[in-house]
C-alpha cells in the first residue's frame, strides 16, 4: 500500500477505514491518559474544514508527550509523519551544522600550529595546506549531502567524514614523513659460511676516537608524528560527540504497546514501518521493531 499525502489523509480518508473506530476518531483516543486529549484530535465529522496549524501542533505536542496509547499512538504517528519528520530533520541540521563545522575548524587550527613549527620546508607547507583544503571540501560535501537528503542517513554521514579524515592523514604522512627504504634481500640474508669480521685495530688511534657519537635526533620528524597522533585523537573525540548528539535526538517517545485491539494495531504498525523503510513479513511481526523515532 502506498502512503501519500499530508497529515490526516491516511487516518481520515475514505480510502483507509481503520477497524473498529466506526469513523469516530475519539474511539482511537479513548486510551489516552485524560479525556480532554481526545477532543484535541481532529474529527472529520465535526471538523469539515481544513485542520488549522494550531490544532496540528497541538496533536503533535501531545504525541511527543506520550499521551496517546495503543492504536491511537501508532495511527497518529502515521498521520503526522511528514510533520514529525520535518521536526527531526530540523534538529539534525542544527546538530550537524554545528558539530561538522567544528571538525573543520579544529583541523584548520591544528594545521596553522603545524605550519609554525621549525623544520618545515616550503614544499611541505604547501602540501599541508592543500591537504587541509581537500579535507575541508570533502567534509563539507558530506554535510551538504546529509542536509539535502529527504531521508538523511546518519551512518552515511559518519562514514563520509571518516573516509575524508583517513585520506587527510594519508596525504599528510606522504608530505611530512619520508618513505622508509625497503630492505633488500642482500641486507636480510647474510652470505653462507661468512663470519663477521672484526674491525682492524689502529694502535695509533687516540682514546677520543673510541667514543661513540649519539645519533642525531630528528626533531622535525618527531614533531610531525606527534602532530598526526594529536590530530587523530582530536578527530575521534569530535566524531564521538557528533554521534552522541545525533543519537540523543528523539522526536517521539517509545512506541506504546497494543491495548486490546492487536489486529488494528498490527495493521497500522505495518504501515508505519513502511514509512520508516523497515521491511517486515507476515512470519515476522513488526511489533518489536524499533519504530520509536522518525528517520
Amino acid at each position: 500500500m502506498e502512503i501519500t499525502g499530508t497529515a490526516l489523509q491516511v487516518f481520515f480518508s475514505g480510502e483507509q477505514e481503520p477497524p473498529p473506530t466506526n469513523g469516530n476518531v475519539e474511539d482511537l483516543t479513548e486510551q489516552s491518559s485524560t479525556p480532554e486529549y481526545a477532543s484535541a484530535v481532529p474529527n472529520p465529522t465535526t471538523d469539515p474544514e481544513p485542520v488549522s496549524p494550531e490544532k496540528v501542533r497541538g496533536v503533535i505536542r501531545l504525541l511527543q508527550e506520550g499521551h496517546f496509547k495503543g492504536v491511537a499512538d501508532v495511527s497518529l504517528r502515521i498521520n503526522f509523519f511528514e510533520e514529525l519528520n520535518a521536526i527531526e530533520q530540523k534538529e539534525m541540521q542544527a546538530v550537524v551544522g554545528d558539530k561538522v563545522s567544528g571538525i573543520v575548524d579544529s583541523a584548520g587550527s591544528d594545521v596553522e600550529t603545524l605550519l609554525g613549527l621549525e623544520g618545515l620546508t616550503e614544499e611541505q607547507s604547501n602540501g599541508v595546506m592543500e591537504s587541509q583544503k581537500t579535507f575541508a571540501q570533502a567534509v563539507n560535501q558530506s554535510k551538504e549531502e546529509f542536509l539535502a537528503s529527504e531521508q538523511p542517513s546518519r551512518d552515511d554521514l559518519i562514514i563520509g567524514l571518516t573516509s575524508a579524515f583517513e585520506a587527510f592523514v594519508t596525504s599528510l604522512e606522504s608530505v611530512l614523513l619520508p618513505p622508509v627504504p625497503e630492505a633488500s634481500e642482500d641486507d636480510l640474508i647474510p652470505p653462507e659460511n661468512m663470519e663477521p669480521e672484526d674491525p682492524p685495530i689502529d694502535s695509533t688511534e687516540d682514546e677520543s676516537a673510541n667514543v661513540i657519537e649519539p645519533e642525531p635526533i630528528l626533531v622535525a620528524e618527531n614533531n610531525f608524528q606527534t602532530f598526526i597522533q594529536d590530530l587523530e585523537e582530536a578527530f575521534a573525540i569530535a566524531l564521538n560527540e557528533l554521534t552522541d548528539a545525533l543519537n540523543e535526538i528523539k522526536v517521539l517517545p517509545e512506541l506504546s504497546e497494543p491495548m486490546g485491539n492487536g489486529v488494528a494495531y498490527d495493521k497500522f504498525l505495518a504501515i508505519y514501518n513502511q514509512l520508516l523503510g523497515i521491511e517486515t513479513t507476515d512470519e515476522t511481526p513488526a511489533v518489536n521493531e524499533p519504530v520509536d523515532t522518525v528517520v
